[in-house]
């Protein structure tokens, strides 16, 4: 099965720091000066910008051509264009953020297409007023080169500086008649590359131009006196800058593994008691232009607190001889990691990596390993909640970056409402167990003073179409809160961002959610039409997420030890739509929200433990110092639950403690409102609760 945005990656190959092995030779520009000029882009008449009223190059024109193919507004199509420059920094509203970029030749000039510039002319509250509002479009076309007919498979060198806003593409064609037909496209900078809000790498100082470079092999090309490559843009924001152009005849080995394609434990954090067996999968393509043989797929795992090897197996799933330009998919390796080589509780790291009889002849040997990292997470020694509510015995997909984006009014269509729901897929193995908590950040754009609802849905995908229809999801528990004026305003560090607790309760029972064992849930938070609309922005939903830095879309085509494939994150709108498990168009982006999965069923009666059992809270009120020392003593050790509480019955933090009987937890309550507080111990055996106040 061919998974569409990888065709986004089709035929690309980015080679920064090279250790070239292979011969190459360089075809252009030529000994003369006017090609050398032109691929340096050393002054403005090196590029020509079509107009209306300027359609076509002078004659004995040897630059550059810039083509504007699509505006905003068509009547400024004209300003939409690459220019030549002497410094590569924006002028528009981001300019403060950028620096010129550092290529070989950057002192003589270079080809610049300024989105940023042209849709708000550097003015950040006056969007889509510029000379040519965004989205827009342009082509840069070289001149015509004479390759000579022994080559084949040429390459294009050049330097860039790129910097990503949502939905914008970069590609490059090649034409053998002089630009009258081109090829098929060559697209490059994918978002696995470069997220979104983003750029290239750029360096600091102008004698390291390698991360400024770019290699690309036009594979199918042939040697024509006709030959010419054009880049084209599709911009919606920020810019691209391009400088020293090469066409260089080159033949190679290179194997990649696709970095926006390979599978990963399904969580980034899995509470120790609902491990399950892992599977690895990749896809992997020769993106050299000569076969590698005997090529094999290899992954290893190890534990990171004393770098032992827990877990290695390969995978020669390939042809004897793996042809150039060409891929293979969903190769999901035979052997599976166990829980039991995880039995460690923290942090695990691992990697991909593809091998060959030539492998040592690679010219890119950094694009031959994937590495990821992953959490089996306990609260067994916790002793402190200096963040409130997030404790590691939490399922979570996310890791801790923090960001916010939203979904426009192009997600629903006609006159469906702005409803939406979005959260991520969680299995539990092994019960007995409670599903306590779910949390979430949310963007108080979209929240503030708004009730929001937090669903548990049990789910099996009866049809296998990896669908979450509302007829095989059930909603099993819930929570709603009313979010407070008290959440501050977004900032551009979005450090601060609070984590809302959801306590959820079974819809059928009202107390405590006891999961059944080997079933999926959907974590998923609710916003309604009716809670959405807000003075600020009211036709998007903002939400926070993790721009990942490892794809999800790949586990779908993993299982785990029932035979079930594994999801990531859910998107859908309405109560009553269909949801997708395939999550955003950038399958990097994860809401943040998460489980909190207890390894025990904690009591839903009102037992009140005896006096034998303990709390004392110090000081008590809590006043500036801003923390209290809370000490428990049990009868006897158990499986508990710490909860503190506000006394209108807000939970403001939450964490599993194993083998509980005596224990000293600090508690950060500086971010709390001044009030009467509960804290509740909460075990299989009853419930223990003491009062403390927060002073003003």
């Amino acid at each position: 099965m061919r998974k569409n945005f990888t065709l986004f990656l089709t035929m690309m190959l980015v080679c920064v720091g090279i250790n070239v092995v292979q011969a190459q030779t360089t075809l252009w520009p030529t000994a003369d000066s006017a090609t050398i000029r032109a691929s340096q882009f050393s002054d403005s008449t090196r590029i020509f910008k079509i107009t209306k009223t300027a359609t076509a190059p002078p004659t004995g024109f040897t630059g550059w051509t810039s083509k504007p193919l699509t505006c905003a507004d068509p009547a400024k199509l004209d300003s939409a264009q690459f220019v030549w420059t002497l410094n590569s920094k924006s002028r528009g509203a981001y300019s403060g953020t950028t620096r010129s970029m550092f290529s070989p030749t950057s002192g003589n000039g270079m080809a610049f297409f300024d989105s940023n510039w042209y849709d708000d002319r550097g003015d950040a509250n006056a969007p889509g007023a510029g000379p040519a509002p965004s989205p827009h479009s342009a082509e840069l076309i070289s001149p015509v080169m004479n390759i000579p007919t022994t080559a084949t498979d040429v390459t294009v060198d050049f330097h860039q500086y790129f910097r990503r806003f949502s939905g914008t593409t970069t590609k490059l064609n090649y034409s053998m008649d002089g630009g009258t037909t081109w090829s098929a496209d060559f697209f490059f900078n994918p978002e696995s590359e470069v997220v979104v809000n983003g750029s290239t790498t750029n360096p600091v100082i102008a004698t390291n131009t390698d991360s400024t470079k770019k290699r690309v092999v036009l594979f199918g090309s042939k040697g024509s006196a006709n030959f010419r490559i054009k880049f084209t843009i599709n911009a919606d924001y920020y810019f691209w800058v391009i400088d020293d152009v090469k066409i260089i005849d080159y033949k190679a080995y290179d194997m990649r593994i696709e970095t926006g394609f390979y599978a990963i434990p399904p969580s980034a954090y899995t509470p120790k008691e609902q491990l399950d067996t892992i599977r690895f999968l990749a896809d992997v393509r020769n993106l050299g232009t000569i076969p590698m043989a005997n090529v094999k797929l290899q992954v290893k795992v190890w534990r990171d607190a004393d770098k032992a090897l827990v877990y290695s197996s390969t995978s020669s799933q390939y042809p004897a001889s793996f042809k150039a330009d060409t891929a293979y998919e969903n190769r999901i390796l035979p052997d599976r990691l166990p829980p039991s080589a995880l039995s460690q509780v923290g942090k695990y790291f691992g990697s991909y990596r593809v091998l060959g009889d030539s492998s040592s002849k690679d010219v890119n040997p950094a694009n031959d390993t994937i590495r990821f990292d992953f959490w089996v997470s306990d609260t067994a020694n916790a002793n402190s909640l200096i963040v409130a509510g997030i404790g590691r015995s939490n399922y979570t997909k996310e890791d801790n970056s923090v960001s916010v984006t939203r979904l426009g009014n192009g997600y629903w269509t006609g006159t469906e409402p702005r409803s939406v729901r979005y959260g991520n897929y969680y299995r539990i193995n092994k019960a007995p167990a409670t599903i306590t908590t779910l949390m979430a950040r949310l963007n108080p754009i979209a929240a503030r003073n708004k009730r929001i609802q937090a669903s548990i849905y049990e789910w099996k995908d009866a049809n296998n179409d990896d669908l979450i229809q509302a007829t095989e999801r059930v909603l099993v528990a819930a929570a709603d809160s009313l979010i407070r004026t008290g959440i501050p305003a977004w900032t551009a560090s979005n450090a601060f961002v609070p984590w809302i607790n959801f306590n959820l309760t079974d819809i059928t029972t009202g107390k405590f959610f006891y999961p059944k064992e080997k079933t999926d849930y959907i974590a998923v938070v609710e916003y309604d039409a009716t809670q959405i609309a807000t003075p600020v922005d009211s036709n998007y939903i903002y939400f926070v997420f993790s721009d990942s830095k490892y794809p999800w879309s790949a586990m779908k085509y993993v299982m785990d030890s029932t035979g079930a494939p594994r999801y990531s994150t859910i998107l859908g709108k309405t109560a009553e739509s269909d949801w997708s498990t395939s999550g955003f168009t950038n399958q990097y982006l994860t809401p943040q929200v998460r489980l909190n999965v207890l390894p025990f069923r904690a009591s839903s009666t009102p037992i009140v433990l005896d006096a034998n059992n303990k709390i004392e809270i110090m000081p008590n009120p809590v006043g500036r110092e801003g923390y209290a020392t809370i000490n428990v003593e049990l009868e006897n050790a158990t499986e508990a639950l710490f909860r503190v509480m506000s006394i209108d019955g807000r939970l403001m933090a939450e964490q599993n403690l194993s083998n509980f009987k005596t224990h000293n937890i600090q508690l950060e309550v500086a971010n709390y409102p001044s009030g009467t507080y509960l804290v509740q111990i909460l075990t299989p055996q009853g419930i223990m609760t003491k009062k403390f106040v927060k002073a003003e």
